[in-house]
């Protein structure tokens, strides 16, 4: 029975990936993460938008603490994610490797912070998309020749100091 639910979570999970480009995957991430951050109850004034934005489509990437209704305090918690939310965002990051031509720097990045957001760290993919990172700089006076390098993660520095404290 267990073999039988993992085949078709694999199967799902296939073919959830086959639906989304980079932009979706990165947009699907921020609305989960989002909705963990903030929760589902999300107050709209008279014109459409949230009670936290200021009517010209800015987004707050934080949450305060507390927030006031008219005679009472509520704190705001986060909203759990459910566990087939978890594996759903679990998901999304291997799918994000086999895809990972497919983003630019802006969805990469959104894709990145949401999943850190909901506590999601898959190392490959990390490593994977900061080794992608390119830079182009076209030069006019060479007739716009391009020249391009990849940028790396700097390896981390062994200085024999294993306690941090600036000690050998």
């Amino acid at each position: 029975s267990s073999s039988s639910s993992s085949s078709l979570s694999s199967s799902s999970s296939m073919s959830f990936g086959c639906l989304m480009n980079a932009r979706d995957l990165a947009n699907t991430a921020w609305a989960i993460a989002q909705y963990h951050l903030h929760g589902h109850h999300h107050r709209h004034n008279d014109h459409g938008h949230d009670d936290d934005d200021d009517g010209h489509g800015s987004q707050r990437l934080f949450v305060t603490e507390t927030r006031k209704k008219k005679t009472k305090t509520k704190k705001n918690k986060k909203q759990t994610l459910t566990p087939l939310m978890l594996r759903a965002m679990s998901s999304m990051s291997y799918i994000a490797i086999e895809k990972l031509q497919h983003f630019n720097a802006q969805e990469m990045s959104k894709f990145l912070y949401a999943m850190t957001r909901v506590g999601i760290h898959n190392p490959e993919l990390h490593s994977k998309a900061m080794s992608k990172t390119l830079v182009t700089i076209r030069l006019p006076f060479l007739k716009n020749a391009q020249i391009a390098a990849a940028a790396a993660p700097p390896a981390a520095a062994d200085d024999g100091d294993d306690d941090g404290d600036g000690d050998d």
